[in-house]
């Protein structure tokens, strides 16, 4: 019965993945068409095309702030003496291929769709589709997606009558974790990108048009790596574990001297372990050495072995291609903007999407790069957080739209972790906020509930805030209680 349970899940998720890959297939020709006509291009106007992924689109702060609207703003409107034109090819969860096949079919349709400058910031989304449960933990929206799932497949209709829930990833994440794949397989991975940026880079430069690729950046001093991978030797394994601890217990005692000493103690026994990297840079952040803060931050993102944030590896070979393309460095210019060289939540507003001033500096940056690439003397015009806001109608609605979101999508990535203590408190904090703002509307009420739920320990405080979202709204809580993946956490939780 255990067998057949396991095989019929594993059909379940090749089904939902395939389900899901097909629904964000790549915008085809006639789409593009619509898009460009849509918003005026023409050889009049000065084109600039945008691809990556929902940074690009400027999530959360989409649809009134994006990357491209505040290059814009900044060029006031204008290269070459032309109107700018921006088409956002931005689309959340692809990857650099996709970004590639998108350029191709610009460069293709040249003389139809006229690009004049393409911007790429583009990298964090590359190992998105090998993780076996992207289908259900990445959605921002309620899991009302699985139930459209089911309506357009009888065979996984038939699965969901006979699975009331499915499995929820955080208990099968654990300390010492499992990686993807073999760690040759990261490396073809990053390998693969590489190559389709160099692939990207000459196209653009055989047809003679300008190309911007931008490093990326990420929240690296305030967000835990997904998945630790022990690698050392097996028999040294409790020892590492032990002195993790014992750093662990220091840092609760604020003795952060000592615990930096045993994390390095740690380090020695298994040097890729991205817990102990990310506990060593909190140290040296708290100490006041920042500069070897940075490196173990980095070297955190480096080894999680469920990357949603771009490596090292990915931005040094951007460095690296000067000579067939124009290169925006965002992350050491985020740096040089950070009070202590740190990129954090100072910049970020979880893991890797940028709050209103970290998407500012990165437009920014590329504004800059614009005005060296087509000797724009006039300066750029000056754009701070409160300005943007007033701008791009960042209003107190939009504000709760973000925090709920925010909420949700963080809440669904703690699932990621073995531990999700740091990011249920974040989410939490994102639902207060968003009660802060509109104290009348159910959502972060329910947010608040699935929080406690999923902390296990909490069914009152859990049980509470479900019925304070009930109270306002009934129906869409009822609609919301239904849903497979509430479900599984609040069975996990009576569980408990």
């Amino acid at each position: 019965m255990i067998k057949k349970s396991i095989f019929i899940f594993i059909i379940f998720g090749i089904l939902c993945l395939g389900v899901n890959n097909h629904a964000l297939s790549a915008v085809d020709h006639q789409e593009l068409l619509d898009l460009v006509q849509k918003e005026g291009v023409s050889e009049n106007t000065f084109n600039i095309y945008y691809f990556g992924g929902s940074s690009m689109i400027g999530e959360p702060y989409a649809p009134e702030i994006s990357i491209p609207k505040l290059i814009e703003y900044m060029l006031d409107d204008e290269v070459d003496t032309k109107k700018i034109v921006s088409v956002n090819l931005g689309m959340s969860g692809k990857d650099f291929d996709f970004v590639l096949q998108m350029l191709k079919v610009i460069l293709e349709g040249k003389d139809i769709f006229k690009p004049s400058l393409f911007v790429v910031y583009s990298g964090h989304n590359e190992f998105l589709k090998y993780h076996d449960n992207m289908g259900f933990a990445i959605s921002n929206k309620p899991v009302k997606s699985i139930d459209d799932i089911a309506k357009k497949s009888s065979v996984i209709n038939r699965l969901l009558k006979i699975f009331k829930t499915y499995r929820l990833e955080i208990d099968e994440r654990t300390y010492f974790d499992k990686p993807l794949f073999e760690k040759e397989k990261y490396f073809e991975v990053i390998h693969g990108y590489c190559n389709r940026l160099n692939e990207a880079a000459n196209l653009a430069s055989n047809d003679k048009i300008p190309l911007i690729i931008s490093t990326v950046a990420a929240n690296y001093s305030d967000w835990d790596p997904n998945r630790s991978v022990f690698e050392g030797n097996k028999a040294n394994q409790d020892n590492f574990l032990k002195i993790m601890l014992k750093g662990m217990n220091a840092e609760k005692r604020h003795n952060l001297i000592k615990a930096a000493e045993f994390y390095s103690k740690a380090l020695f026994l298994c040097p890729s372990f991205a817990e102990t990297y990310y506990r060593i840079g909190k140290a040296y952040e708290s100490l006041g050495k920042y500069d070897k803060a940075w490196e173990s931050y980095l070297r955190a993102v480096d080894n999680d072995m469920m990357p949603l944030r771009a490596m090292t590896i990915q931005n040094d070979y951007i460095r690296s291609m000067g000579r067939v393309a124009y290169i925006v460095d965002a992350v050491n210019y985020l740096k040089s903007h950070s009070n202590n060289g740190l990129i954090g939540f100072n910049f970020f507003i979880e893991g890797h999407h940028p709050n209103i001033q970290g998407y500012i500096l990165i437009s920014e940056a590329v504004s800059h790069k614009i005005k060296d690439i087509f000797s724009i003397s006039q300066g750029l015009k000056s754009l701070n957080e409160d300005r943007a806001r007033a701008v791009f109608g960042i209003d107190s609605e939009k504000m709760f739209n973000v925090y709920n979101s925010r909420g949700q999508w963080v809440y669904r990535i703690a699932t990621w972790r073995y531990n999700p203590v740091e990011r249920l408190a974040l989410a939490e904090d994102f639902f207060n906020k968003a009660i802060s703002i509109n104290p009348a509307r159910y959502e972060p009420y329910f947010g608040l509930a699935v929080v406690n739920f999923l902390r296990k320990n909490r069914q009152d405080a859990a049980y509470g805030f479900l019925e304070k979202a009930k109270q306002i709204n009934m129906e869409e809580v009822a609609r919301r209680i239904k849903e497979p993946w509430i479900q599984s956490i609040i069975m996990r939780c009576n569980e408990n």
